[in-house]
C-alpha cells in the first residue's frame, strides 16, 4: 500500500490524532510541517511543533516497506533540523516512527549502543495495534478504521456511521471535505478491487474521481502512463527514429491508461483499437469526461462519434 503520503495528509489536517493514536496528552498546541533539510535537500517526513517553546518537537516517520537503516537515518535527520537551527539548541525532542507492519520493523537494537530499552527519546509503534487499542476513539480517527477492517462487509456496514461522525465532529467544511476524502483514499488502498463507484456509494459522497484526492491520482496515473509509453516508444524509436518513437509513446501511454481508468470505473473493456485511431488532443479531452461523465454509455457514444466524423473528414 503506497499510504505514507495519505498519512502525512492526514497528520496534517489533524494534527491531534497522532497524539490520540499514541494516548499522548500534549501540554500545548502542535501544527504539522514537513521541513526541509538544506545540506542534503531532503524533506523530514513529518515534524509536529510545538504552539509554546517549552514543549518538545516530536518527529514522524510513517514507515511502509523494510529498511534497515530506519532508525540511524531518523536520528540523522533530527540532528541535521538541529545543526541548522543551533538557536533551538537544548530544546527537547522526541521521535516516532509509525510502522504499516510489525514485518518493517529491524529493531531500534540497529543503533547499537544508542539504544536503550524504554528510552523516553523514542517511540516505535505499527498503527494497526495503535488503532485496536484506543478507547473512546474521537470520530476523526475514523479516517483510518479501514486499515482495521477484517473485510468489505464491515466497511460496508461501518463506513456511513464513520462519516455521520465525522460530520458532527468537525464543523469546518474544508476540514470536514479533506477528511472525507482521505477516508475514501484509505478504503482504496486498503481494499484495492472495490470500485470506485462502489466506495461512493458506501460513503454517500462525492465520487472519488471528483475530489482532490481522486483527481490527482488520475493525473499520477496518466503521468505514468504517459511514461511508459514514452519509454516503449522510445525503445522502438532507436529503430524508427527517437522523435517519432517520443510522440508514438505518448500515445500508446495514454490510450492504454484511458483504456484501464475506463475499465475502473465502468467494469467495461473498451476496444484498445478504437482508442489508438484518436489523437493527442482527442484522449486529453477523453479523460477530462471520464471525470464527470457517470455513463459508460456517453464515453462509448463520444469515442465511436469522433470516430464516425474523422471517417468523413478523410
Amino acid at each position: 500500500m503506497k499510504t505514507d503520503k495519505l498519512f502525512y495528509e492526514y497528520f496534517q489536517v489533524a494534527p491531534y490524532a497522532l497524539f490520540e493514536l499514541l494516548q499522548i496528552t500534549p501540554d500545548c498546541e502542535y501544527h504539522f510541517e514537513s521541513p526541509v533539510i538544506k545540506a542534503s535537500e531532503r524533506r523530514l517526513d513529518g515534524l509536529l511543533e510545538p504552539a509554546e517553546p517549552e514543549y518538545p518537537y516530536y518527529f514522524l516517520e510513517v514507515q511502509g516497506y523494510l529498511d534497515t537503516s530506519i532508525y540511524w537515518r531518523t536520528v540523522h535527520q533530527i540532528g541535521w533540523f538541529y545543526e541548522q537551527r543551533p538557536k533551538y539548541n537544548g530544546r527537547e525532542w522526541k521521535a516516532i516512527i509509525l510502522f504499516l507492519d510489525d514485518a518493517y520493523d529491524p529493531g531500534p537494537e540497529t543503533l547499537g549502543s544508542l539504544y536503550h530499552d524504554g528510552s523516553p527519546w523514542l517511540m516505535r509503534h505499527t498503527i494497526t495495534d495503535l488503532l485496536r487499542q484506543v478507547e473512546s476513539a474521537s470520530p476523526i480517527l475514523n479516517v483510518l478504521r479501514p486499515l482495521i477492517a477484517k473485510n468489505r462487509i464491515e466497511v460496508e456496514q461501518q463506513s456511513a456511521r464513520w462519516v455521520n461522525e465525522i460530520k458532527e465532529a468537525e464543523d469546518d467544511k474544508g476540514v470536514q471535505k479533506r477528511l472525507l476524502d482521505l477516508l475514501a483514499e484509505f478504503i482504496v488502498q486498503k481494499f484495492s478491487r472495490l470500485t470506485r463507484e462502489e466506495i461512493d456509494k458506501m460513503l454517500q459522497l462525492t465520487p472519488i474521481e471528483q475530489t482532490v484526492v481522486g483527481q490527482e491520482l488520475i493525473m499520477e496515473g496518466m503521468q505514468q502512463g504517459m511514461q511508459q509509453g514514452m519509454q516503449r516508444g522510445l525503445q522502438r524509436g532507436l529503430q524508427q527514429g527517437l522523435q517519432q518513437g517520443m510522440q508514438q509513446g505518448i500515445l500508446e501511454g495514454q490510450f492504454l491508461l484511458l483504456a484501464d481508468m475506463i475499465m475502473q470505473k465502468y467494469g467495461k473493456t473498451v476496444d484498445i483499437k478504437k482508442l489508438a485511431q484518436l489523437d493527442n488532443k482527442e484522449l486529453r479531452t477523453l479523460g477530462q469526461q471520464l471525470l464527470w461523465t457517470e455513463s459508460y454509455h456517453d464515453i462509448d457514444e463520444w469515442v465511436n462519434g469522433r470516430l464516425a466524423e474523422k471517417n468523413n473528414e478523410n
